[in-house]
């Protein structure tokens, strides 16, 4: 990348091009760039109207991406905008009932996206939830998660249903893993992980697999380690560990299926590094 940069936002287009959004470097940026794997260069792209990092961001059925809350100048965000990767262009859209950085966004149906936790400041965790409507340009808030937490990632499993993994609550770093049904609006608790850690990254794989990658121990140390959870037995196991420690990184799977986990902080800088999981 041609921007150091962590907490930010990468997203995989449908023809395999991954964006990635805003972030912190060396202040908030809402700086963006795309990632092409066939020529393997970054290209420069027109910046979100709102600086941010922290934030979330999905791409919806119809290819725009939607990014989320986050932390920006003015502090933490309800702000809402979409990106059009064909236009190159952004557009405001309606606030989020709460302001909250450090979330999730899931994408459960064609007009439908879950935004989960997250922080209202710097000592307050969020519980809450709430389902951004696209076709009508709204937000309504859901059953609560049984845990608050910010930092954690979410995955929309082939089914449906939405996989809080881990995260940060006032008492730092856990393990603890949660299941969402956005049909029956209900919260289910899972196994947890082997680790505690917060701003890693779970991606799900071709396999059905879902691999977790980085992020923060309840000791602050920055993890290299990476860790499997297999749907079928509802079990967890080590796999094999990333070359550099990092936190606040991104992974995206490639059309080769290969992921490609790149940026994150590892306590001295942004990296603008990248490895390869396959």
């Amino acid at each position: 990348m041609s921007v150091g940069r962590d907490t930010h936002v990468a997203i995989v287009l449908s023809g395999g091009t991954v964006l990635v959004i805003g972030g912190s470097s060396a202040g908030f940026t809402g700086s963006i760039e795309s990632y092409s794997p066939s020529t393997r260069i970054w290209t420069q792209k027109a910046p979100i109207n709102v600086p941010r990092w922290r934030h979330a961001g999905s791409l919806l059925l119809d290819g725009t991406v939607l990014i989320t809350g986050g932390h920006g100048s003015s502090g933490y965000l309800n702000n809402v905008e979409l990106y059009n990767p064909l236009s190159d262009t952004t557009t405001s859209k309606t606030n989020m009932n709460s302001i909250r950085a450090s979330h999730t966004s899931s994408v459960v149906s064609s007009t439908s996206v879950v935004v989960i936790g997250g922080q209202s400041d710097g000592n307050t965790y969020l519980n809450t939830a709430e389902m951004y409507d696209v076709s009508q340009n709204t937000c309504t808030l859901t059953q609560n998660m049984n845990a608050a937490r910010s930092r954690h990632t979410s995955t929309v499993l082939s089914n449906g249903q939405i996989l809080v993994i881990g995260g940060q609550s006032s008492s730092g770093a856990i393990n603890s893993v949660e299941l969402y049904n956005p049909s029956a609006n209900t919260w289910s608790t899972q196994a947890s992980m082997n680790n505690a850690r917060y701003e890693h990254t779970a991606t799900l794989l071709s396999n059905g697999k879902i691999l977790v990658t980085g992020g923060q121990s309840h000791t602050n140390a920055y993890l290299n380690t990476a860790e499997l959870y297999d749907l079928t037995t509802t079990t967890w196991r080590l796999t094999t560990s990333m070359s550099t420690a990092r936190r606040a990184h991104t992974a995206s799977v490639l059309s080769n299926g290969q992921i490609l986990v790149a940026g994150g902080y590892t306590g001295r800088e942004s990296k603008n590094t990248a490895e390869f999981y396959s």
